[in-house]
Parts: structure tokens; C-alpha cells; sequence
């Protein structure tokens, strides 16, 4: 339940299984509930069942009003050889200070219960680091592991543990620079009457810069893969070694009219923070 202060007389907790079990309000108990709150105090070596065990808990709830409303809870325990695949999502980033949240369930505990933070890079504890949130600076492919918070914590006088693990990738650094239009790079192309021709709209984003770098070619305003007669297909690519990003959009015109010779055809292209345009006019060449 959202507000685990509750009063425990609205709150019933079941065990379901061969046989229903009553949970207690007992607070010695290693399982017990308090309102909306259900307790698992040191989870035990019977409550995983070797690898994985499937436990099924029903609450039931009163409203002031005499309303009940009943809801189920499913719990899945782990051993520990199963940490790595048991984090609370993976973080992906490529800046250059990162950002590690403690999960928020352990978040929320180590507040209610005024515990105290301590973090872990793989199985190494990680001296003076005592907040909700773990800052990797400078960081680097070294870097990488499994980042796990631990919050120590007490309740009736007893000290215990909640950690939540999240695996981080560092990426490639990215550098989103001013687009820049590599094609085309004149303003007019001769093409024969009745001809076929490709025309390339290249843009420069940066180096490793491939969120949202795009380009597309618009005839008179619209977009020419919305107009008969035209084609457009899009390839992105980032060269070896530089990592410089860039996009082509290739405009294939089956046959030219006399029509295209009135058009004004602009590449259009856009990155991360900013965008640039080019535009090109067709020649009848004899």
C-alpha cells in the first residue's frame, strides 16, 4: 500500500499456499506487517527454495466506510549467484560525470526508517560514499561493473540491510557539433530531359553524434517522399577511426520533366542542437 502507516486493524495479510496463514502484527516475528507495510527480515535460506521460490501474499483492506477490497502480491526469491541478474535496470550513458540512483524501493526504506547509505562497485566497498546517489566522475570503460546501495537500517532495536544493484555501461563520448551540409555543395546540377538522377542531401553531425541526426530533401516546402514521382532512402553512418556521424538522404528521380526544372529541391538537415538547409535547382543540359 501506498501509506504504510495504516491502521493494522483495516489490514489483514495472508500467505496463500496448501493452506491459507495469517501473518502477524507481532514486530519480533522475521515476517510481520504494519498497516500497509509487509516485513521480510533477513530472508532465510527456506524462503528461496534452492534457486527460486514463488510466494503468493493477499491483502486485505477496510475502508472506514466498511468496503474491503482484497489484492495480491506475488514474491520472488534469489540466491545471491543470481545478483548480476537482478539489478534494477541497466544505466547507459556517455557523459562525462555519471549519475547512479539508488533504486528507489531502498530509497524509500533507508528514508522511512532514517537508515544509512554505503555503496559497492562490484563486491568492493566504495569509501565516503554515504548518499542516495552515487556521481562517477571522469568516467571511463574501467568504469563499468555492477554499482549495488546498500542502506543499514533498524526497527525494534534490530539492524538490517537493504541493497539494490545497477549494472553501468559506459558509451562512447559524444560530440554534437554545428550541422554542417557536405552535399550538395553547389547550386545548380545539369541534368538531361527525360534522364534519371540520384541527388545526395549529406549532413555532418558531429562524432558519435547519431542521436537525431537526420536529413530529407523538401521540393517547393513539402516533403519529397510524400510527392509522386520521387523516391528518398536514408542511410546513417559513422566512419573509422574519426567516429564523425553522418547522414544521407538520396533523392532518386525516375525521369526528369520539364515540371523539375521549376523546382527549388533543399536539403534539409538537423542534429541534436541545431539544423542547416542547402538548396539546389535543376538545368536542362541540351
Amino acid at each position: 500500500m501506498g501509506d504504510p502507516n495504516l491502521p493494522d486493524e483495516n489490514i489483514t495479510w495472508y500467505k496463500n499456499g496448501p493452506e491459507v496463514m495469517n501473518i502477524t502484527t507481532d514486530e519480533t516475528h522475521r515476517i510481520h506487517y504494519h498497516g500497509g507495510a509487509l516485513f521480510f527480515l533477513n530472508i532465510s535460506a527456506n524462503d528461496a527454495d534452492q534457486l527460486i521460490c514463488e510466494r503468493f501474499f493477499l491483502h486485505r483492506h477496510i475502508e472506514p466506510s466498511g468496503e474491503c477490497f482484497y489484492y495480491h502480491l506475488k514474491i520472488e526469491v534469489f540466491n545471491e549467484a543470481s545478483r548480476e541478474n537482478l539489478t534494477y535496470g541497466s544505466i547507459q550513458n556517455s557523459a562525462q560525470n555519471i549519475n547512479i540512483p539508488c533504486p528507489q524501493p531502498v530509497k524509500d526504506t533507508c528514508k522511512t526508517f532514517n537508515g544509512k547509505f554505503t555503496w559497492f562497485q562490484g563486491k568492493n566497498l566504495i569509501p565516503g560514499e554515504h548518499k542516495g546517489n552515487l556521481w562517477i566522475n571522469d568516467a571511463t570503460k574501467d568504469d563499468e561493473d555492477i554499482y549495488t546501495c546498500l542502506c543499514t537500517w533498524t526497527h525494534n532495536h534490530m539492524v538490517y540491510n537493504s541493497s539494490g544493484s545497477r549494472k553501468l555501461f559506459v558509451l562512447e563520448k559524444a560530440v554534437y557539433e554545428k550541422v554542417k551540409i557536405i552535399s550538395p555543395n553547389t547550386k545548380e546540377q545539369l541534368v538531361k530531359k527525360g534522364s534519371s538522377m540520384k541527388l545526395n542531401c549529406t549532413v555532418d553531425c558531429g562524432i558519435n553524434a547519431e542521436r537525431e541526426c537526420e536529413a530529407t530533401w523538401l521540393i517547393n516546402g513539402s516533403p519529397a517522399k510524400q510527392m509522386n514521382g520521387y523516391n528518398e532512402t536514408t542511410k546513417l553512418e559513422i566512419e573509422d577511426p574519426s567516429k564523425k556521424t553522418f547522414f544521407t538522404a538520396t533523392l532518386t528521380i525516375a525521369k526528369v520533366s520539364a515540371e523539375d526544372f521549376q523546382h527549388e529541391f533543399k536539403c534539409q538537415g538537423s542534429g541534436f542542437y541545431t539544423a542547416a538547409f542547402s538548396t539546389l535547382t535543376l538545368k536542362n543540359d541540351g
